[in-house]
C-alpha cells in the first residue's frame, strides 16, 4: 500500500469508529487480477526446494508475492463500516498467508538477512491489518491510533530493505 492507502486505511478506521458512517456509491471489491509473468512466477513461488534459491529465482519468486499482494491491497475499496467489517478480515489473512509463503523461500545467503526483514515486517502488517478491523467495531480510537506508527516503521523498513536488495514490487505498497 502506498503510505496514502494505508493512512487512509487508518483514517477511514478512525472515521468510522467516530461517525459510524453509512455506504457508499462506488463499488467495493477484493478480486485481484495477476496476468502473465507474475502469474507464471507466483505459481512457482510455492514450488519447495531443498536449497537456497540463487539471486534471480529469488527476486522474481519474492517479486512475485508482493505483486499479488500489491494487488490485492490496492483493490480492497472500503467506503463504509460495512465494507471495513467485510474486507479487512479476508486481507489481513491473505496478507498473513502471503508473509508465511514468503517465509518459505530460501533465500541465497546475500540475501538472507534482507529477505528475514522484509517476511517479518510483512508479518507485522499483516497482523496489525488484523486489528483494524477488532478495534474498528469495537470503536476504540485510543488502540487505532498507534497503527499509524507501526505500519509506517514496517512499511519503510521493508521498503528500504527490498530496494537494496533488489526487488522491485517488494520496494513498493500500492
Amino acid at each position: 500500500m502506498t503510505r496514502n492507502r494505508i493512512a487512509t486505511l487508518a483514517l477511514t478506521a478512525s472515521l468510522l469508529t467516530v461517525s459510524g458512517c453509512g455506504g457508499s456509491s462506488a463499488p467495493s471489491s477484493s478480486g485481484t487480477t495477476s496476468t502473465g509473468a507474475h502469474a507464471a512466477a507466483t505459481s512457482a513461488a510455492v514450488v519447495t526446494r531443498t536449497g537456497p534459491l540463487n539471486r534471480e529465482e529469488m527476486l522474481t519468486r519474492g517479486d512475485a508475492i508482493c505483486y499479488r499482494l500489491n494487488a490485492e491491497r490496492h483493490s480492497t475499496y472500503i467506503g463504509s463500516r460495512e465494507d471495513f467489517a467485510r474486507l479487512i478480515p479476508p486481507l489481513a489473512a491473505k496478507e498473513l498467508a502471503g508473509a508465511e509463503e514468503m517465509s518459505k523461500l530460501i533465500p541465497p545467503p546475500s540475501l538472507k538477512q534482507a529477505w528475514e526483514k522484509i517476511v517479518e515486517n510483512s508479518r507485522t502488517l499483516a497482523e496489525v491489518t488484523g486489528r483494524f478491523h477488532t478495534w474498528a467495531e469495537a470503536s476504540n480510537l485510543k488502540l487505532s491510533r498507534p497503527v499509524d506508527a507501526i505500519m509506517t516503521k514496517a512499511m519503510d523498513e521493508v521498503e528500504q530493505v527490498a530496494k537494496k536488495a533488489g526487488f522491485k514490487d517488494c520496494a513498493r505498497f500500492t
